[in-house]
């Protein structure tokens, strides 16, 4: 005991000569550095080792790794600091031991030996089988003479649409037997092969953890999935736990997290995290859920998360809401006297400070020594300040360009001043290039920067349907499908049908013209579609493998010695792609496209992405399209089909104007012949 006082005593000394020696700021108490732009008081009552969770409001102004985080005293010395970043500790996974199975007439018995010291918090069968629904029953033994049970009735299953669940929760206190037997019943469904299991042992301690507000910003169902748009109350957090919140009585389903991410001058929505989550019962047990999502997963420089529901073909889950808790941030430092702090956040320049406190924390354990709390007051803007704008360096125009071979253009509708967005819409998607590398925005002759936004938001359209049976072809039915634009980029079709149970092969393709105008068939999907008796209606996706060329579609199906199916509820999906840049509301501004020879744009925009999807957007509209350039001859739809003929006439009016030529040049006979 005298050895540790005597080692913090040395501390206290050591870091009040570093806090004193270390003064990156001479300022008085009413002015603040004008590199940053948040200021946060902290009155500390006495001097010593202190501790606080550094606020959600700070963490969201900082950088990304809080590396411009400081803490100045009132006279304006900084205060070397460390932060501690408490994770959930990890638990060590091993392979359980003198594992043995027995296949009986209803259960399957599973009995095997963790081989660890520590309690189990958790075991997770290992199986082939790729789709079933099991009840457990989990009892544990330390001599394998008396068993206790655990639980009883406990889920585990895995599903054809990825949903799955084959981990046990050992109840806390109830994992230092070193026998466990697990009972599956078999009796609804044939048993399955479990070929091992997984141990994780209980973590000494819990990490702490914060709530975070959320809010669901937007709420839709359509093509078999719920997609919410999240936006959290902060961001630059360790997410502890999402947890959905339903009433649902029976689900499973799986679960996707995605965000918005930059790359190859694109912004696209990625997806970084799969779980599921369920409330399953079984034979008259109480249901068992697992509503918990994205535990320990970080979030840097957005707060809007994506979460993707795989319904297939069950209802849409009735969501009441989503709560979020975070792992907080501490920041530890020693005060040599009582007063007023300043914690400063807000310099998107400085670099991070370097302070020998985190090697004192390492070798004196300082994390350890005894800690008071204390708690920063508001979050208020720095007066001396020098920037407000976080996107004022971005130039509203750009370098100037000739729009001569632009075919086509469409004038914005701007709300307001600032950062815009504006979707592509179904003519921009059919007569821009491929890749949309031909979109510019343009006003009085110069560009507007904008980023590329490849969303993983769907629209829908309902084109045009009608039979097109072939009588020739008595077993087969066909549809013929016009959209509202040749070439537009749809990725999946979906249908419905009233029949009751069938299966049935579908095909869908155009015919296509080639670069000499002949037609050729070109294949855009298949699927087989197959509905048993008693399951629930739902509609089948067609997912194409190439993007059509023509407006004029051709479905058909193989119906071998059945009846036909009724088809109805046709709609064709595109995804959305959508255009972000900084503007005032000119109504000036166009967006021109059209232009086949066009290369990629390259802005500097690029650069500043994470403030650009981080700043409010006001939402564009386009106008009615402009036609600056009659299509060519090649691309007019009315065209379509007739550059064979139109090559055979031109080769055989040249083959006449050849065989007239050569028949000037031949000697005429001579006269009297």
């Amino acid at each position: 005991m005298k050895l540790m006082k005597f080692e913090y005593k040395r501390l206290g000394l050591r870091l009040c000569a570093l806090a004193l020696g270390c003064a990156a700021f001479t300022v008085h108490s009413a002015d603040m550095p004008p590199e940053w732009k948040n200021s946060q008081p902290v009155q500390i009552g006495r001097p010593g080792l202190l501790k606080f969770s550094v606020p959600l409001e700070t963490i969201t102004a900082a950088r990304p790794e809080l590396e411009d985080l400081r803490l100045i005293d009132d006279a304006g010395h900084e205060t070397p600091y460390v932060l501690e970043r408490p994770l959930q500790p990890q638990r060590s996974v091993v392979a359980a031991t003198h594992f043995e199975v027995s296949v009986n007439a209803d259960t399957t018995v599973v009995t095997f030996q963790s081989g660890v010291k520590p309690p189990v918090s958790s075991i997770t069968l290992v199986t082939p089988a790729n789709e079933f629904l099991k009840a457990v029953k989990i009892e544990a033994s330390p001599d394998q003479s008396s068993w206790q049970t655990l639980a009883q009735g406990q889920p585990i299953f895995r599903q054809l649409n990825g949903a799955s669940n084959l981990d046990f929760l050992i109840p806390p206190g109830k994992g230092s037997a070193q026998f466990f037997r697990l009972t599956l019943d078999d009796h609804r469904s044939p048993p399955i092969a479990v070929t091992g299991a997984q141990i994780r042992t209980e973590p000494d301690s819990a990490a702490p953890v914060e709530p975070l507000g959320v809010s669901i910003v937007q709420h839709s169902d359509e093509q078999k999935q719920t997609r919410l748009e999240l936006r959290l109350d902060g961001s630059n957090v360790m997410l502890s736990a999402l947890t959905l919140q339903s009433g649902d009585p029976l689900f499973m389903r799986p679960v996707m997290l995605s965000e918005q991410r930059y790359a190859e001058n694109e912004i696209r929505e990625v997806v970084f995290l799969r779980d599921t989550v369920y409330r399953v019962g079984l034979e008259g047990q109480a249901a068992v859920s697992k509503l918990d999502f994205a535990v320990d997963v970080p979030i840097r420089l957005t707060r809007t998360l994506f979460v993707t529901i795989q319904n297939d073909d069950n209802p849409p889950l009735h969501i009441d809401g989503i709560q979020a808790q975070r792992r907080p941030v501490y920041l530890v430092f020693l005060a040599a006297q009582a007063g007023q702090y300043h914690l400063l956040s807000g310099n998107p320049q400085c670099p991070a400070p370097r302070y020998d406190l985190a090697s004192l924390t390492e070798n004196l354990n300082l994390k350890s020594a005894p800690q008071i709390s204390a708690a920063p007051g508001a979050l208020t803007q720095n007066p001396a300040y020098r920037q407000s704008d976080p996107l004022a360096e971005v130039q509203a125009l750009g370098t100037a360009i000739d729009v001569t071979n632009w075919k086509y253009r469409k004038g914005l509708d701007l709300p307001k001043d600032g950062v815009q967005q504006v979707d592509a819409d179904q003519e921009v998607m059919a007569h821009a290039n491929g890749s949309f590398q031909d979109l510019r925005l343009v006003r009085g002759g110069k560009q507007i920067p904008y980023i590329l936004e490849r969303t993983a938001v769907r629209h829908s359209l309902s084109p045009k349907i009608s039979a097109e049976d072939d009588p020739k072809r008595p077993h087969i039915s066909r549809w013929k499908i016009v959209l509202p634009f040749r070439g537009l980029t749809i990725d999946t079709l979906t249908c419905s049908s009233t029949t009751a149970f069938f299966k049935r092969e579908l095909r869908l393709y155009e015919d296509a013209p080639d670069e000499r105008g002949n037609r050729y068939t070109h294949g855009l999907g298949s699927a087989l579609w197959v509905r048993t008796l008693g399951q629930n209606k739902g509609s089948l996706d067609l997912n194409l493998a190439a993007a059509p060329i023509t407006e004029t579609l051709f479905l058909e199906m193989e119906n071998g010695d059945n009846p036909p199916l009724d088809i109805g509820d046709v709609k064709a999906w595109y995804p959305v792609t959508r255009m972000l840049f900084k503007s005032n509301s000119d109504a000036n501004t166009y967006l021109y496209y059209g232009n086949k020879a066009a290369s990629p744009p390259s802005y500097d925009l690029e650069l500043l992405v994470p403030k650009l999807l981080a700043a409010e957007k006001a939402s564009a509209t386009l106008r009615p399209e402009e036609i600056l350039q009659a299509p060519s001859w090649s691309e007019d739809p009315r065209m379509a089909g007739s550059a064979g003929w139109i090559f055979w006439a031109v080769l055989g009016g040249v083959v006449v104007v050849l065989l007239i030529v050569i028949a000037r040049m031949l000697p005429k006979p001579p006269a009297g012949a």
